[in-house]
């Protein structure tokens, strides 16, 4: 089955553009004292009111703080770095790493020589490596390792490789180890000290595509005679564990889960997509049986096809996968379905729509999914729990609806549900002169 890329998370940012409230709730959420924090820009984000003036309806989750965004180029910038922990979040804003409490105050700021360019999508341990420009005019050159516990430096290293600067780098982190791959290179660093470690080549004339990491740290190849792969990588030593083959003309498309390994394959002549489950040993489990029905996780748009660890909106536990469709118009407006499969079938084994709504799933709790409802311009969102069946979705936190504009106005962004808490962080500003939000968080 064909199906279009996934693309960014402006599903109904076009919509919410066109609201003039947007810009007058924004203004409620962000009234508070003046003054706040320098930027890396010079300029300063604004401190964030302790309880934000947006009075919750019945049943309503509270706003905790609204964080406006730095002004940025006209050109736009994106913001890679978004992490949640215990209490609080961590956020990459340009040349500074931030921690934030969940009352919206900055906990600790760790300032670098020049922007943020890349940074992977989960931590280890509380430590996180993050790559930056050490000047203006340079491109991702520099790594360092942050601890996102206390907010310090631990080390700094030159990027690995020839020119020790690249334009298209991506990282991935897992156990003790971090996958870095750009536009014709690749290598691997240990998050201890920094080293760089030799990595085995998957053959005379391959390369590798990118990487993915969590729960484990796997890569994917391409070859010069048209053969592609997957390999998982031994976090301690970054020796390789196994090597999936792909058939012929296939390529990793994206990894949506490093355990259970669940990744969409594209082939490059017909452009047609699969999704397959492997086994821990890295062995073919199955190939889900997507039919004709077309699925859009959210991930990010990516020219030099090195992101395979992005995407949102899919869950997987050990023996189910849970995929978005792509939206369509169904009653009095639009929604999806989530599609449930059985990993070791690949067979379909429910399905859940919500009319009018868009549904994404977030995470497996327990046999159960939590999905999160986005946010439309006439109805807030939430996030919503499924059963292990399938069945109608109970409410878990419904956001409140006179945030509803914000909410749906971010171009692109992460979100993430933790501890009753619902946080949505920028990824990319556009600098189109609006006010723009950096980081909303809800909660009870």
């Amino acid at each position: 089955m064909s199906w279009p890329r996934p693309v960014r998370w402006a599903v109904l940012a076009a919509v919410a553009a066109l609201l003039g409230a947007a810009a007058l709730v924004a203004g409620v959420l962000a009234a508070g004292r003046q003054g706040g924090a320098p930027t890396a820009s010079g300029g300063t984000v604004p401190d964030p009111p302790r309880h934000p003036d947006v009075p919750p309806r019945s049943g309503e989750a509270r706003v905790l703080y609204r964080i406006p965004a730095p002004q940025v180029p006209r050109s736009g910038v994106d913001i890679p770095g978004f992490w949640v922990r215990d209490g609080y979040l961590v956020k990459a804003v340009q040349a500074a790493v931030i921690a934030y409490a969940d009352d919206g105050r900055e906990r600790w700021r760790v300032p670098l020589p020049h922007r943020v360019c890349a940074a992977p999508r989960t931590e280890t341990g509380g430590k996180v490596v993050i790559a930056y420009q050490s000047r203006v005019e340079a491109d991702c050159d520099r790594i360092t390792l942050i601890d996102i516990a206390r907010g310090v430096r631990l080390w700094d290293r030159p990027v690995p490789g020839p020119g020790g600067a690249h334009p298209s780098l991506r990282l991935a982190q897992s156990g003790g180890l971090v996958g870095l791959a750009w536009l014709g290179g690749s290598g691997l660093v240990r998050l201890g000290d920094g080293a760089w470690l030799p990595a085995e080549d998957p053959g005379p004339v391959c390369s590798i595509q990118g990487f993915a990491g969590g729960a484990a740290l796997l890569r994917g190849y391409t070859c010069g005679d048209g053969t592609a792969g997957l390999q998982r990588l031994d976090t301690a030593t970054g020796a390789v564990a196994w090597t999936y083959p792909l058939r012929q003309g296939f390529t990793v498309d994206q990894v949506y889960s490093t355990r259970p390994v669940v990744i969409a394959v594209r082939d490059e002549r017909t452009r047609r997509t699969e999704v397959l489950s492997l086994t821990e040993r890295g062995t073919r489990r199955a190939t889900l049986d997507l039919g004709r029905t077309v699925y859009l996780p959210r991930c990010p748009m990516d020219l030099f096809g090195s992101d395979i660890d992005g995407c949102q909106g899919v869950a997987a536990t050990a023996d189910t996968c849970f995929l978005p469709t792509a939206m369509d118009r169904h009653g009095d407006g639009l929604s999806n379905r989530i599609h449930a499969f059985d990993l070791r079938t690949g067979r379909r084994r429910w399905t859940l729509r919500a009319p009018g709504r868009l549904l994404y799933p977030l995470r497996a709790e327990g046999r159960s999914l939590l999905a999160y409802q986005a946010a439309g311009y006439d109805h807030p969102g939430a996030v919503v729990r499924i059963g292990p069946e399938g069945g109608p979705p109970r409410t878990v936190l419904r956001h409140p609806a006179l945030a509803r504009h914000i909410e749906s106005g971010f171009y692109s962004a992460r979100y993430a549900y933790r501890d009753g808490r619902f946080y949505l962080a920028s990824d990319r500003l556009t600098g189109a002169g609006a006010q723009e939000t950096l980081l909303l968080a809800f909660g009870p």
